[in-house]
């Protein structure tokens, strides 16, 4: 039997000069060079309130860099990737993959897989578990991933209404 249990969903607060700023400063830190097409990869990444994948990306930095390339958007989050400062979210379709900046709070994910809406969500009852089953099996639990992929259910919508 499905239970009910208290959950709260993420939202971002954002500050887009502060975080701008330290997203800079770990790309500079990492010796790489500053451009202002990757300015505005960097500007649309921040400013981002869903989970968007290379093509929007692209899509959202011509209105700011009109002569970017597709390939720099591409190398560029490959390496916001490698530098642990962009988070990827593999869909259920095997294909899609989506991006967020690495949340400074810790959040799992729920994809609907018909419209690939993606909800972020803290549950601490989960956590917990996690933390009890690593214990269990004699681990300590040192960092997770959890992505629930899930069809929307009419029946509820139903009762709920």
């Amino acid at each position: 039997m499905f239970r009910w249990t208290q959950y709260l969903l993420v939202r971002k607060t954002i500050d887009v000069s502060r975080d701008l700023h330290v997203l800079i400063g770990k790309w500079l830190g990492a010796g790489y060079t500053m451009t202002p097409q990757r300015r505005a990869i960097f500007e649309i990444i921040i400013k981002a309130e869903d989970h968007p994948d290379v093509d929007t990306i692209y899509t959202r930095c011509l209105a700011l860099a009109p002569t970017i390339g597709k390939s720099t958007v591409y190398r560029c989050i490959h390496s916001l990737v490698q530098l642990g400062i962009l988070q990827q979210l593999q869909l259920n379709d095997g294909l899609s993959t989506r991006y967020e900046v690495l949340p400074q709070t810790h959040h799992d994910h729920l994809v609907d897989v018909d419209s690939q809406d993606i909800i972020e969500f803290f549950d601490a009852d989960i956590e917990q578990l996690q933390h009890d089953v690593a214990k269990r099996h004699g681990y300590t639990l040192v960092d997770h991933s959890l992505v629930l992929y899930c069809k929307r259910d009419t029946d509820l919508d139903h009762e709920n209404s």
